[in-house]
């Protein structure tokens, strides 16, 4: 079974020329198109927006983990996880050295 990115579901399901060329309601049919779009792409993109807001050092490998393996549910939790968990720049990591 395919996972179905959400985006091409809802392109999918609401073809604009269908949208544009009913006579009532036309314009409030457009505007919840494209509202579920960006709301769809805001959505898609949190890991990306998550890992830019906190600034961590390789903020490229959740960005780029997110664009190219969202889709599927695992990326986008991976990139996500990776966001929360990635050293900020600057901050210092502790380490404990243990003699034996």
């Amino acid at each position: 079974m395919k996972i179905i990115p959400i985006i091409h579901l809802l392109l999918t399901l609401l073809p604009l020329t269908s949208i544009c060329s009913s006579s009532t309601g036309g314009e409030i049919l457009i505007f919840l198109y494209f509202s579920a779009v960006s709301g769809a792409l805001f959505v898609y993109l949190i890991p990306a927006y998550v890992a830019m807001w906190r600034d961590i050092e390789k903020k490229a490998g959740p960005i780029i983990i997110n664009i190219f393996l969202g889709w599927s549910v695992i990326g986008w939790v991976v990139s996500l996880v990776w966001a929360f968990i990635g050293n900020k720049k600057g901050e210092l990591i502790k380490v404990q050295v243990v003699k034996e």
